[in-house]
């Protein structure tokens, strides 16, 4: 019995020592399972945003155009035109045409507005025209045909030609012509005296 309580004494002893030291190894596996838990990385700060570059600034939109547009003040709605007053320019009296038969007095103007000079009778009829050295043409000696009582006419020095001749047929009164220094040929003058056999020329 007693060799049987020497032999049980040690083991219980052990075991009471083991169980003694369980927690001191619990402690030590846990102080040593925190030392060596891996260590956790601070996460990185984030990473700071690149500077852009500024854009450039619009450019100001164009302004309205409001000329076009009514307003209410009528005193902006008036040209500028009307405001002052245009000078009216003179109307000039226009010619008549050539066809238009001209009275004796509108016959007279006309030669004496072309440099000539008229002589009237007693009666205040035109019987000499005196058109020497003035730049009467074929066209405008027409003026004569409205003076059917010329008598003399005198053409001295102008540019008149045949064609101007043409328009003395109807001057049935007509007894002197001076065609010295014009352009007229013998042939239209001896045209005009088979018309006017009492004219005479002279040359």
């Amino acid at each position: 019995m007693r060799s049987n309580e020497r032999e049980t004494g040690p083991t219980m002893n052990r075991a009471v020592r083991s169980l003694w030291a369980l927690p001191v190894v619990v402690c030590l596996a846990v102080a040593c399972g925190c030392s060596e838990s891996p260590s956790v990385e601070a996460p990185a700060p984030p990473a700071e945003p690149e500077e852009l570059e500024p854009e450039p600034p619009l450019p100001p939109p164009p302004a309205p155009d409001l000329s076009g547009l009514a307003t209410d003040d009528p005193a902006k709605e008036t040209p500028s035109e009307e405001l002052s007053d245009p000078e009216e320019p003179e109307q000039e009296q226009p010619e008549p045409p050539p066809d238009t038969p001209l009275t004796p007095e509108q016959a007279r103007a006309a030669i004496e507005e072309l440099g000539g000079r008229v002589v009237l009778d007693e009666s205040g009829v035109v019987v000499k025209v005196f058109l020497n050295r003035t730049q009467i043409d074929d066209e405008q000696i027409r003026v004569v045909e409205f003076l059917p009582s010329i008598e003399i006419l005198n053409l001295t020095a102008t540019p008149i030609t045949d064609a101007g001749l043409d328009h003395l047929h109807t001057l049935e009164k007509l007894r002197h012509l001076y065609p010295a220094k014009t352009r007229v040929t013998d042939g239209g003058l001896e045209e005009l005296q088979e018309e006017l056999p009492d004219c005479k020329v002279y040359r």
